[in-house]
């Protein structure tokens, strides 16, 4: 007739392996390539927000694997946002530069948090409109 089966247990649930999971300091210096892209917002130094990841990722993409596709994360998002705030810019003197410097500026700086909280859970970040301009063999 009927069966009752058990709910599944926390137990039953198939659980990742070490050899998956970043460890902590691989999430610590990918969650660091990852905020290292407001560096732009704190130092008057044109382009800092690409070169903090870039330096970063060159120092520790041979560490993990995790670090490298964490990185090249960060970086492609920092010249794309680097290319719109530019474009935006340019377009300032017909008003509708300065709406959209402002939303560029907010898109950043709210993905860039968000990508670092799940680098530093150990989670893949996805940024929004990223798409890959730099592999990890064009900079090597």
């Amino acid at each position: 007739m009927f069966s009752w089966h058990s709910p599944p247990q926390a137990s039953d649930a198939p659980q990742p392996s070490s050899a998956e999971q970043p460890s902590t300091e691989a999430r610590s210096w990918s969650a660091l390539m990852h905020v290292a892209g407001l560096a732009s917002y704190l130092a008057p130094v044109p382009g800092a927000g690409i070169v903090a990841p870039l330096v970063l990722w060159l120092v520790r993409r041979d560490e993990s694997a995790f670090e490298q596709r964490q990185g090249l994360l960060a970086i492609n998002f920092q010249l794309i946002c680097a290319a719109l705030y530019l474009g935006s810019l340019l377009l300032v003197p017909l008003l509708i530069g300065v709406p959209l410097v402002l939303l560029v500026v907010v898109l950043h700086v709210v993905a860039t948090l968000a990508a670092t909280i799940m680098a530093a859970s150990g989670r893949s970040a996805r940024y929004p409109l990223n798409p890959q301009v730099f592999t990890a063999n064009t900079l090597r």
